[in-house]
């Protein structure tokens, strides 16, 4: 993603991507890595794991909104070509039927 992102701005457009840390629930920055990791090994009971996510997706959310286009960079991951998974499905959802015009 970064090298799109440099890409794309030195094109000339402004871009946002999703966050590279997450508060922890101690208020403390970590890595987006590290909160993905402690994600899939939680339970229900850590609630700031599963509060952070519907926060991250909000404000990921509104990015999407914000923005005049989205890009989709599908990687393969964990052995699956071309990745994409519930949330970047949500975010095409959300900017298809947020613009009057799509290009796929």
């Amino acid at each position: 993603m970064g090298h799109a992102r440099k890409a794309l701005e030195a094109l000339g457009h402004e871009v946002k991507l999703p966050p590279s840390e997450v508060m922890d629930e101690n208020g403390r920055a970590i890595p987006a890595k590290e909160y993905y990791a402690l994600k899939k090994k939680a339970s229900i009971d850590e609630r700031w794991i599963w509060e952070r996510k519907g926060e991250e997706m909000r404000m990921h959310f509104d990015k999407v909104l914000w923005a005049d286009a989205v890009l989709i960079l599908n990687y393969d991951k964990n052995g699956i070509p071309h990745y994409i998974g519930a949330n970047t499905l949500l975010e095409m959802g959300l900017a298809f039927i947020t613009t009057r015009r799509s290009i796929f």
